[in-house]
């Protein structure tokens, strides 16, 4: 079935957690994380002299890391390193000495990126908060991805503190849609747009109204697509005017990652808009439009995705195979089968016969037997089963939804304790929309794993948010046969 994990509504084209990351040599030397943490590996006797200082300012300049090899790395590793301990050893001396060379290299129009973002983590770790807007400056005026590691952890970081005054750090980073980390542990490569999830993610709902002030008022086009991704996932309801408006530009980018963010939505004025888009000759263009309508949950798309089968476009054909899977009739399981028993690609067709098999489990054995009208009622059931509970199953109180909460935000996971048998359907059976805020709060705390593992969870929230966001505006949450306005 289609792999929901690290979609997030622009596809990539779209603690603590230093101890989290097993490091290689080459990491150690890109991001001392032991002193981020305020870790030292061994304590100066005295303060540092002026010479010393020099001395450690002099180290972090100038370092061309594409051209050290892993031994020089690891070498230079313990430079920084001895060189942040010596300006943190100078207390608001060398706070003053390192903003001042962050100042000439500036005036002076010089070329040392790498610098200035190693200064700015070194900012973070020695006065963290107070720092933000110093931080937030350089970051301004420098490339993030040329070390992003620099950038990514201060700013988790940050977010983790749920401080407003992390906020010029969080607004910082938008306008970046090139840096990348790699989280060693998990063997996972984070790049926009997710890696922006994990950050503001990580601050919870209070960030929503500040991107969307980012979205009417930004003239940074990586800013605002940033921030309608992350408005879109958490429905945030006083952006879709302004999202709406971006489906319809003629810039490529904002036009596509909106319709995403509508079919995130789900609303039931946007139908006609996303099914127009399905004319399109653009194999790339319909894939944002095939993708928008598997969110929408509207099975009147049905037969007009069917025919798109036969596009000689792979990437676009597996998208149009998961959304027929996802709104399930009898006329897209059949597809399916039909697609299923003819196609020369194994992957493909193994894609094909998972859907197949899933939903024949479920299935009674007179199926094919029945009318076509019982036929579609069954598969309904059967595509709806994670929104709603059947007779019979373990229900969940509203004071048990708190406690779960609870318990959730303490363990940073879903997966252990009193509640783990808790699933989409239990939630959205209590939950109303006033929960929102609080399903994000625990999202925050998920991610704070920093981790593939932790986005399952993530998702699973995402899923009942969405349902819940939209059902200010739609009849019925789940995957309806159409979508209606209340």
């Amino acid at each position: 079935m289609k792999n929901k994990l690290l979609t997030c509504a622009i596809p990539i084209l779209f603690f603590t957690p230093a101890l989290a990351v097993a490091q290689n040599l080459s990491d150690q030397f890109l991001f001392p994380y032991q002193f981020i943490l305020g870790q030292s590996r061994q304590t100066l006797s005295q303060t540092p002299s002026d010479k010393n200082l020099e001395e450690a300012i002099v180290t972090l300049r100038h370092i061309n890391q594409d051209s050290l090899t892993e031994s020089q790395k690891e070498f230079k590793a313990g430079q920084i390193g001895k060189a942040w301990e010596i300006i943190s050893a100078s207390g608001e001396r060398g706070l003053l000495r390192l903003k001042q060379e962050v100042r000439k290299v500036d005036s002076n129009k010089e070329k040392d990126d790498f610098f200035k973002l190693n200064a700015s983590a070194l900012l973070w770790q020695i006065g963290r908060l107070t720092e933000a807007d110093d931080i937030a400056r350089i970051w301004n005026s420098t490339p993030l991805a040329a070390q992003y590691r620099y950038v990514f952890y201060v700013a988790f970081d940050a977010a983790r503190t749920h401080d407003p005054r992390a906020l010029p750090i969080l607004k910082a980073i938008l306008k970046d849609d090139k840096g990348s980390i790699y989280f060693d542990l998990h063997a996972m490569e984070v790049g926009w747009p997710l890696s922006h999830e994990f950050i503001w993610g990580s601050y919870g709902a209070k960030g929503l109204p500040v991107l969307h002030n980012v979205l009417e008022t930004s003239n940074d086009p990586v800013e605002v697509l940033s921030a309608m991704a992350l408005l879109s996932q958490a429905e945030y309801l006083q952006s879709l005017p302004r999202i709406r408006q971006a489906a319809t530009s003629k810039q490529e980018e904002f036009r596509r990652v909106a319709i995403q963010g509508l079919g995130r939505y789900g609303h039931p004025q946007d139908y006609e808009l996303l099914i127009s888009g399905l004319r399109s000759n653009d194999a790339k263009e319909l894939w944002y439009y095939v993708f928008a309508l598997y969110e929408y949950e509207d099975v009147r798309a049905v037969p007009y995705l069917i025919p798109l089968l036969e596009t000689k476009d792979n990437q676009l054909r597996s998208e149009v195979i998961a959304a027929l899977g996802h709104l399930l009739t009898p006329a897209s399981f059949e597809a399916l089968k039909k697609l299923a028993a003819t196609t020369g690609n194994p992957e493909e067709k193994a894609l094909c016969e998972q859907f197949i098999n899933d939903t024949a489990e479920n299935l009674p054995s007179d199926y094919f037997k029945r009318r076509v009208k019982d036929r579609e009622a069954v598969l309904a059931e059967i595509r709806n089963s994670k929104y709603f509970l059947k007779r019979g199953e373990q229900t969940l109180t509203r004071s048990q939804l708190l406690e779960a909460a609870n318990e959730w935000i303490t363990n940073s996971r879903l997966d252990k304790g009193k509640y783990v048998w808790i699933e989409e359907k239990h939630i959205l059976s209590v939950a109303t929309t006033n929960d929102i805020d609080l399903l994000l709060e625990i999202k925050a705390s998920l991610y704070d794993r920093l981790s593939d593992e932790c986005l399952y969870e993530v998702r699973r929230l995402d899923e009942v948010v969405k349902q819940l966001g939209r059902s200010r505006y739609r009849k019925a949450i789940g995957i309806n046969e159409k979508a209606e306005e209340k």
